[in-house]
């Protein structure tokens, strides 16, 4: 799939020709952006009573992730946006108490070792009601999908857990 994607942005990247348009003095184009997004997750989970610290508990750390945009314009005031942010976070932890997780119970002293991964991604079309040399204003509507996937396992027993959700948001 990731491998299908990038092709298919190398052959728009290629053969997208603006130079028509551009010579016209219209407004039509393309633009890609790849920039860096340093996170720091934080927070607790509630579960079965026992509150359970992403930091302290499971060890997660803070890390900096890649993020992808890429905007064609199909007309001055008209055009479609795509976003991509591949979170990944992972984290190894001896805990200092016992306590209950995702339907398992940890004991003090064992190690944890934590994964996350969520993929985000967005596509929608964006209308400029504002754009001027020095700022603009957009309108943009889309769906985005977040595909989380959270693995988890301990020393006490090497059992090893994964949890798949899928769901979908309009921006």
């Amino acid at each position: 799939m990731r491998t299908a994607f990038a092709a298919t942005l190398v052959i728009v990247c290629i053969f997208w020709n603006a130079a028509p348009a551009a010579a016209q003095g219209e407004k039509y184009g393309y633009e890609f952006t790849a920039s860096i997004w340093p996170v720091t997750p934080s927070g607790n989970v509630l579960s079965h009573g026992t509150t359970t610290d992403f930091r302290s508990d499971l060890g997660i750390k803070s890390r900096v992730h890649p993020m992808f945009q890429g905007v064609i314009k199909i007309a001055e005031r008209h055009g479609f946006t795509v976003e991509f942010v591949p979170y990944r976070f992972d984290g190894k932890n001896t805990v200092s108490r016992s306590f209950h997780f995702n339907g398992q119970t940890f004991p003090a002293q064992d190690t944890i070792r934590s994964e996350a991964s969520v993929n985000y991604l967005f596509g929608g079309y964006q209308y400029d009601l504002v754009n001027k040399q020095h700022g603009n204003m957009q309108l943009i509507a889309g769906v985005a999908y977040f595909g989380p996937t959270f693995n988890h396992d301990h020393d006490f027993d090497r059992i090893a857990a994964s949890d798949h959700v899928k769901f979908f948001r309009l921006r």
